[in-house]
C-alpha cells in the first residue's frame, strides 16, 4: 500500500480545512434546498413517490451528516467535555 504523505504547516492545514468545510456546507445547503422543494411538490401533488424520494434524501443527508462527523459535533455533544 502506498500512502502519499505530505507535511504542511498549521496555517496551510487550516486553509485546506476551511475550503473543505465550505464545499461540504454548500453540498448540505443544496440537499436542504432539494428537501424543501420536494416537500413542496409532495404537499402540492400528494403523490406518494415524492414522499418516498423525500424520505430517501433525508436518510442519505442524515447518513452523510453523521459520516462527516457533524452529528457528534453539533447534535450529540458530550456534556462532560463542555
Amino acid at each position: 500500500m502506498m500512502l502519499p504523505l505530505e507535511l504542511i504547516t498549521q496555517v496551510e492545514a487550516v486553509k485546506e480545512e476551511s475550503v473543505l468545510l465550505l464545499f461540504v456546507g454548500l453540498y448540505f445547503g443544496v440537499i436542504i434546498i432539494m428537501l424543501v422543494y420536494n416537500a413542496f411538490i409532495y404537499t402540492s401533488l400528494r403523490d406518494s413517490t415524492y414522499l418516498y424520494y423525500l424520505m430517501y434524501m433525508a436518510a442519505v443527508a442524515a447518513q452523510l451528516f453523521t459520516l462527516f462527523g457533524f452529528g457528534f459535533q453539533y447534535l450529540w455533544k458530550n456534556p462532560e467535555i463542555l
